[in-house]
Order: structure tokens, then sequence, then C-alpha cells
């Protein structure tokens, strides 16, 4: 698998395909390995690169980084310029989509469209704060309810009952990065994204995708961001819990394309 030597980070990715470049980012259960759903029907008329975010899979941090205000977004733009690509459309899950919306807002040129997954994104309007905590209670007793049942919150009840091979795929996914540090889950947290208290105008299509059975991020919340972001769609996907793009991929792959058309991209 290639690596990239970028000013902040030792950057393992995977890329397939040719054509517009897409850019894949991964949450905090995954890696680029997380994206094969996505990659496989995307790679034939696109340049899919799926990274590991420092921390993840097989990417590091270099010595002193990240440095005070850098972050994952940072990551994101060192990649593309690595890579020579000179605009993306950013396809990103969960923790992930802070960072790819930080690239997007700090170099908005470079952004084709923007996929947002299961996500607020660095979103921290009150509005947003106000729905969130209006579902936390049920939310961690769904979450508690889940991992005394061995489930992984990320994927759900219904993908561990319904789709139990492809759950356990997710958890050896999942098992494939290593194990964080208290001190390391600070730095993921606090460099994983720049964080908005307002509205965002991106000058290409957005879309937000939830599941409706999400129990780790209420789908409430999600929309309450999305209406926060000038223009951008808000998608719920039925049966489907946090993690969208792997329990229900081909509806997922649904809205990406339908957002990749809408960017003429």
């Amino acid at each position: 698998m290639p690596v990239l030597e970028l000013p902040s980070a030792r950057l393992r990715y995977d890329e397939r395909g040719a054509g517009p470049a897409l850019v894949f980012v991964h949450g905090m259960s995954g890696n680029h390995l997380s994206w094969w759903q996505q990659v496989g029907v995307f790679a034939g008329r696109y340049r899919c690169v799926s990274i590991d975010l420092p921390f993840f899979g097989e990417s590091t941090w270099r010595p002193g980084h990240p440095c005070e205000g850098e972050s994952y977004g940072d990551v994101i733009l060192q990649c593309l310029d690595g890579l020579g690509i000179e605009r993306a459309a950013y396809v990103a899950q969960s923790m992930g989509t802070s960072a790819a919306m930080t690239a997007a807002l700090r170099s908005p040129g470079r952004c084709a469209a923007m996929l947002v997954g299961s996500s607020t994104g660095p979103i921290v309007a009150p509005e947003v704060g106000e729905a969130r905590s209006r579902h936390a209670s049920a939310i961690r007793e769904s979450r508690e309810a889940a991992e005394r049942s061995g489930v992984h919150a990320a994927l759900g009840p219904r993908a561990a009952s319904e789709q139990p091979a492809l759950s356990v795929l997710f958890q050896q996914v999942a098992d494939l990065n290593p194990p964080l540090s208290p001190e390391q889950r600070t730095l993921v947290h606090d460099s994983s994204g720049e964080l908005v208290d307002g509205p965002i105008e991106f000058p290409v299509p957005v879309a937000f995708v939830a599941g409706t059975e999400d129990i780790v991020v209420a789908p409430e919340t999600i929309r309450a961001a999305s209406l926060l972001v000038h223009s951008a769609r808000y998608i719920e996907i039925e049966r489907a819990g946090h993690s969208v793009y792997f329990e229900r991929a081909e509806a997922f792959n649904d809205v990406l394309e339908s957002l990749l058309r809408e960017a003429r991209w």
C-alpha cells in the first residue's frame, strides 16, 4: 500500500480508478478499507482515494505534529498536493466529516462536492446543541444496550441481527486500527476539525446522510446541522444505523451518485 510523506504526517492511502477525484475520509471506527463498497462501484469512472488518517490504519503524525491549529483538514489538503489533485469531491463519515468540511472551508476552490455521513461535522451552533441535548438520554440508553449485547454502536443492532457477516467484517476493519491512548484520543478530538458556530456557505452541492436507527448521533441532530449549510440536502436512509455507507451501501451510493451528477463531477 503506497505512502505519502507529507509535511505533517506519514499517510497511508489506497488509490484506484481514473477520472475526477473522490476522496474518502473514514470515521472513528474505520480506515481506508471501510470504503470497499463505494470504491468498487465508483472506481470505474473516478479516481478513488481512500486514506488512513493519522492514528488510524498505518498513518502517523510526524514528530511535533499536530501543532497548534493544525487539523485533519490540513492533512487532506496536503494529501491532494502530494497526489497532484487540484480538486476533489469529499465523501466523509462521522469523525471524518469534520476533517473534510474543515478542508473545504480552508480551501473552498478545491472541493467539488461534499457528502456528510452520519454527523453534524464541525458545526456546534446552538440549534445543533439543543437537538443533541433532546436526544442525549435516548442515545445513551441505546448505546449502553448495544454494548451489553456485544453490538458495535457504530453499526447497530439491526445490522448485527440481519447482516451478521457484514457486522463481523466491520469489527475486523475497526480492529486493524492501533489502540488509542487517552492522550491520543484527545488529540484525535482536538485535531478532527475547526469548530463552526454559525451558518456555512459552500459554493458546491452538499448532502447530509443519516440512518433512521442511528444510536450514535440522532437523525434530528444531523438535520439541524444540515439546515445551517446553505442549499444542503438532508437524506434519511430507512433501517440503517450510524454507518449507512457500510450497512446500506446501495442506498448510500445512490445518494453519492445523485450528488455527483448535481455537481457535474
